[in-house]
């Protein structure tokens, strides 16, 4: 149900006269209510802009308004700004194809555009939004930490990836055809200093500033590599192990929490000294763990 003020419309259903001996009826009360949601089609909107000129009756100079369309209209685009939006938006967030596209703005919008007219909006929203991608991608690289992962992503009918780069106030995303670590390189060049966290990809692994892997993808394997594995007492003492190390950091961290940066990398080198003691040994021993102990 909606609130009552969101109803925009009231429509009162009720009988003029009694159904049994024709007397004229008024007045009354509401017994019931039933609401039906409609979105209904609106038509193009043709807005005409007139710069009218005026002739001063006086000295007769010819005087001009001074008119700043750049709120509605992107340079000498016929398009606005919100159907550039609109139009952009269903294509990279409801993923519609072009000509899908193009069917829907002449079906429900009554606005007919040719497949280059919509590949012209698409092209002009991101040569207008270059300079605030170019901002957001600094920001990231400002950042003193930056959590990065990937995931498979269709675009135009090909097959690649979105990338996805995030600090503790943004989120920036960047398409791509490869999985590559030069994507890794051309994000975080030598102007980020911070530290990269991410899950195990060897893409990550050619960053050669300070590097944290995510804790939460090894922790996962190892919970699935100890049910794999039920009865393997060296298996179950490292993993216990493994996790009592996991808690003991976070705990000093908890107990920490406005502890400096040279003290904070001192504290994750004893622990990192500590992790390497324990897996270490098994790196080239043919054990179930084995592999982990090596990541």
């Amino acid at each position: 149900r909606m609130p009552n003020d969101a109803v925009t419309e009231v429509v009162r259903h009720v009988r003029a006269a009694c159904v049994r001996c024709g007397t004229t009826l008024s007045g009354g009360w509401v017994k019931r209510e039933r609401e039906v949601l409609e979105i209904v089609p609106s038509p193009v909107q043709v807005i005409r802009h007139q710069i009218i000129a005026r002739v001063c009756p006086v000295c007769q100079q010819r005087c001009l308004p001074e008119v700043d369309l750049s709120q509605v209209v992107v340079g000498q685009h016929r398009i606005g700004v919100q159907t550039m939006a609109l139009i952009a938006s269903l294509h990279s967030i409801g993923r519609l194809p072009i000509r899908t596209l193009q069917w829907y703005l002449q079906t429900v919008q009554g606005l007919h555009l040719s497949v280059g007219g919509i590949v012209g909006v698409l092209q002009a929203v991101a040569q207008h939004g270059d300079g605030a991608v170019k901002r957001l991608r600094e920001q990231v690289r400002a950042s003193p930490v930056v959590c990065a992962d990937e995931t498979s992503w269709r675009e135009d009918g090909q097959n690649g990836w979105c990338w996805t780069f995030s600090t503790p106030s943004l989120r920036y995303f960047e398409y791509h055809p490869t999985r590559g670590k030069v994507v890794v390189e051309e994000m975080l060049n030598d102007t980020f200093s911070g530290v990269l966290v991410s899950d195990c990809y060897a893409a990550y692994g050619t960053y050669p500033g300070l590097h944290a892997r995510c804790w939460a993808h090894l922790l996962r394997d190892v919970d699935a590599l100890v049910a794999q594995h039920p009865t393997d007492p060296a298996v179950q003492q490292w993993a216990w192990r493994l996790r009592a190390l996991f808690r003991l950091a976070r705990r000093w961290l908890e107990r920490h929490p406005d502890a400096s940066p040279a003290v904070r990398l001192a504290a994750a080198e004893r622990f990192t000294q500590r992790l390497h003691r324990l897996c270490m040994r098994h790196v080239d021993a043919a054990v179930p763990h084995q592999t982990l102990c090596a990541r």
